[in-house]
């Protein structure tokens, strides 16, 4: 179990989906990224804004917004590369250190510490007309130290065909990620590596999003990664209705259907994303799950809730304080609750921190009646993430 938590939270997926920042007023993903859902790689108003607005200044401190704008482009150049390419590199890697809290915390957290190059990686968006009605954007990632895949290092996570005819409408078709809930950076979340929409999770599709001011209307149809063996992948759709009543707010309902040979998969969840303004913010999401096993035909449901609030009390530091709740059987009194504070550290353009304290705790019916709680597990997870 800890194992899967520490691949989980490694790739927080593809590199730029942070739905906090709507405490910045912006709740629109399209705004600053190609995909619509909020991840991969960003446009070149994405670039300029996260370097003047969400990233500090620690190594350029006597530089403009307009200066540190102007610079935001590949390897810090003061234009985009011709043609309509958009390339970047990015580089992650986790110092991930557990049972935190048994003995001497400040010791603990370095004594059995583990660090892993997670990601070296390169993405290119290619604008084939000067309007950005169609794209290529494509990903193709090296993992050096990845124990859950040792045999596939190389590997791509993302590659697609963007066409939008007008402002109101835009389609993918290719390799992406399922459509489903708030996509959150960080996916050792209940709200994602419980329902398999984590780092791995991507799947070839075709998918429509229709959006005006105020409403934006997702629609998917997958197929699953062809490029994995077997019949363990999930086919089916999703769909994400979101309403947005001002730029600062988003409330939405999502829901998944999916099936394999072997499992069924229908999910519903409720959304709700606020922003506070000066970079605050509070995101919640409830949802209901139903599995079935097709074999034996056994059908488990389950609910989850997550509730996390930001504050920015600088220019590129924001302080968040987790909360989730899971209970995979909702016929058993088992469940487990998770609470933990984080930092993202946006220094620079370019580089950030994120530091992770994080607090589990299973409750499960006890032999003889009522109910027994374990101990509690702490984790500490910190990041480094380097990108050009």
């Amino acid at each position: 179990m800890k194992l899967l938590l520490f691949f989980t939270l490694a790739f927080p997926n593809l590199l730029y989906s942070y739905p906090k920042f709507i405490g910045h007023g912006y709740n629109n993903c399209m705004t600053c990224h190609y995909n619509s859902q909020g991840n991969g790689p960003l446009t070149d108003y994405g670039r300029a804004l996260g370097a003047t607005e969400v990233a500090g200044k620690v190594f350029r401190p006597n530089k403009t917004n307009e200066e540190v704008g102007k610079s935001s482009n590949f390897l810090w150049m003061n234009a985009p590369l011709p043609f309509g390419i958009r390339p970047s590199i990015n580089y992650r890697g986790i110092l991930f250190s557990r049972n935190v809290g048994d003995g001497d915390v400040i010791n603990d957290m370095w004594s059995e510490a583990d660090y892993i190059n997670m990601q070296v990686s390169a993405n290119v968006a290619i604008k084939l007309d000067e309007k950005d009605k169609f794209t290529v954007v494509g990903e193709l990632s090296y993992n050096p130290d990845d124990k859950s895949d040792t045999e596939n290092v190389l590997r791509s996570r993302e590659y697609y065909f963007r066409f939008m005819p007008n402002r109101n409408f835009v389609g993918y078709v290719g390799l992406t990620d399922k459509v489903f809930g708030v996509r959150f950076e960080n996916h050792y979340l209940f709200s994602k590596s419980s329902l398999g929409l984590s780092q791995d999770d991507q799947s070839h599709g075709i998918t429509g999003v229709y959006q005006s001011d105020q409403f934006e209307l997702t629609g998917q149809y997958f197929i699953g990664n062809i490029h994995i063996e077997g019949e363990t992948e999930q086919s089916g759709f999703s769909a994400k209705a979101v309403y947005k009543p001002n730029s600062f707010s988003r409330f939405g309902v999502s829901i998944l259907n999916s099936s394999s040979p072997f499992k069924e998969k229908t999910y519903l969840a409720f959304h709700s994303e606020y922003g506070l303004g000066h970079g605050a913010s509070v995101i919640g999401e409830f949802g209901l799950t139903s599995d079935t096993v097709v074999s034996s035909n056994t059908d488990t449901s389950g609910r989850y809730f997550l509730l996390q609030a930001t504050l920015r009390p600088t220019r590129g530091l924001y302080l968040y304080q987790t909360l989730e709740y899971i209970k995979r059987d909702t016929s058993s009194e088992n469940y487990t609750m998770r609470l933990g504070p984080g930092l993202q550290w946006f220094v620079d353009q370019g580089l950030e921190f994120r530091f992770d304290l994080l607090n589990d705790r299973s409750v499960s019916s006890a032999a003889s009646g009522g109910s027994s709680t374990y101990n509690d597990n702490w984790e500490f997870i910190s990041q480094v993430h380097l990108w050009l």
